[in-house]
């Protein structure tokens, strides 16, 4: 049989506070252990997910080619190496792409919203130059805010890219901002694997009106910043994304975390 609990000491759990709801209702829902439980169970909306259909074309002409680098490293590997390439159109419009560690394959398209695969941006460890980032090891970044001169390199890499297609794949709640109800919500532990959570959307008497049954990891994940959601879908938060700023001298690019060297 399984068991469900509102905040058991034995088990994890957690309140969730979401963007949306009003002060009252955040207030009234702080602590979910005495609220009346009156609700069935249901799934999470979840769906079959499918690689992007999107068609890039033929990339521009390679320009330059950078290498070395950077100040902070991969814990688990103790990897440090940057790769970054840029390329340029006729009409001069910029574009790139970077890789920090070592290449890897791309992630794998996740089989529906409940999966939970390892795509999720980790802490580098940081130096005393040099504060931690949240990337993924071998991924292939695609660059924004690109500008380069003679004397600069600037970008940006969008720090929830790698979940790209895990976001597109959840389903969005009307009036929500993420993959989540908008309202103040408590997870459950399964007692069995702990692998089994639900969230369970209040309504305006504090009542719990259902729990909505799903992987705790998607959960984790919606209940962050990872992705953003309107009528349409979900999508990653482009927003955001860690800056670098180089300084140019001949072949040699330098900044405070990256050290890189033109190698084409």
């Amino acid at each position: 049989m399984k068991t469900w609990t509102m905040r058991a000491s034995a088990m994890r759990a957690w309140t969730v506070l979401l963007v949306g709801c009003s002060a009252a209702a955040c207030a009234q829902h702080q602590d979910l252990g005495g609220s009346p439980v009156d609700a069935g169970m249901a799934t999470f909306p979840s769906q079959v997910c499918s690689a992007s259909s999107v068609d890039a074309g033929t990339p521009p002409p390679v320009v330059a080619v950078w290498d070395g680098y950077m100040e902070q490293s991969f814990m688990g590997t103790g990897d440090d190496q940057v790769h970054v390439v840029i390329r340029s159109t006729d009409t001069g419009q910029l574009s790139g792409t970077v890789v920090f560690g070592a290449p890897a394959p791309p992630p794998a398209t996740p089989a529906n919203s409940d999966s939970c695969d390892a795509v999720d941006p980790v802490a580098t460890a940081a130096t005393g130059s040099a504060g931690s980032l949240q990337l993924l090891e071998g991924f292939e970044y695609q660059l924004t805010g690109l500008t380069a001169s003679d004397v600069r390199l600037k970008f940006n890499v969008p720090t929830y890219q790698p979940l790209a297609t895990w976001c597109a794949c959840q389903a969005p709640f009307p009036g929500s901002t993420t993959c989540l109800p908008n309202v103040a919500v408590e997870l459950f532990d399964q007692r069995e694997d702990g692998g089994t959570c639900a969230v369970a959307p209040l309504d305006s008497t504090g009542r719990i009106t259902e729990k909505l049954v799903t992987s705790c990891c998607r959960i984790e994940l919606c209940s962050g910043s990872a992705c953003k959601c309107d009528q349409s879908g979900c999508s990653y938060d482009a927003a955001f994304a860690s800056t670098f700023d180089l300084s140019i001298n001949g072949t040699h690019a330098d900044g405070s975390a990256l050290h890189l060297i033109q190698t084409q």
